[in-house]
């Protein structure tokens, strides 16, 4: 990409895509971006210093433009279904990272899965705390798995070594969120 004085413009030397897999997070997708950018710098810059390789203006029109995250983005809102919630987990790890909030406490919340049970229980609403699982009720009767958490002021844990420690006294039907009850 030609450089130039505005944010994403300039005329553009050559592109590649990357795909995105559902385990990808930013972390993930910058590391892959990272060595994509080399190999195709390495490949081009030859040709576009010898003058053999032309670049190509933007569509002004197709531009995108990302704004920065705003803390309120990093709240998870439990009324969103399990995939969405998922994708914001992942689309925040490993920086800054999503969280809920439980009796007051954040919660950074690093690792979830989308489960396939349905539930009839509001959003927010824990629905199984034992044995190594922690549920969550979302939107749209969807069901959110923790895999891992950090509770405020501690270490990065899995969730059967936090249930198994100070996450024994959380309780199914409690609620988590922004609007805990």
């Amino acid at each position: 990409m030609e450089m130039v004085k505005k944010m994403d413009a300039g005329s553009v030397y050559a592109q590649e895509s990357v795909p995105i897999m559902h385990e990808d997070d930013v972390g993930t997708m910058f590391t892959k971006l990272s060595y994509v950018g080399r190999d195709l710098l390495l490949k081009v810059l030859p040709q576009i210093l010898s003058g053999s390789l032309f670049s190509v203006e933007q569509d002004e029109q197709q531009v995108t433009f990302a704004p920065n995250i705003r803390p309120e983005e990093e709240v998870i809102d439990w009324r969103q279904t399990a995939q969405e919630i998922d994708q914001k987990v992942r689309g925040m790890r490993p920086w800054p990272i999503a969280y809920m909030t439980y009796q007051g406490n954040r919660w950074k919340i690093w690792s979830v899965s989308v489960l396939t049970e349905r539930t009839e229980a509001n959003p927010g609403t824990i629905i199984r705390a034992t044995k190594g699982q922690l549920w969550v009720a979302c939107g749209n009767q969807s069901i959110l798995a923790i895999e891992e958490l950090q509770p405020s002021g501690k270490n990065k844990q899995k969730i059967t070594d936090f249930l198994n420690g100070m996450g024994q006294k959380v309780a199914v039907g409690e609620q988590v969120g922004q609007d805990e009850e």
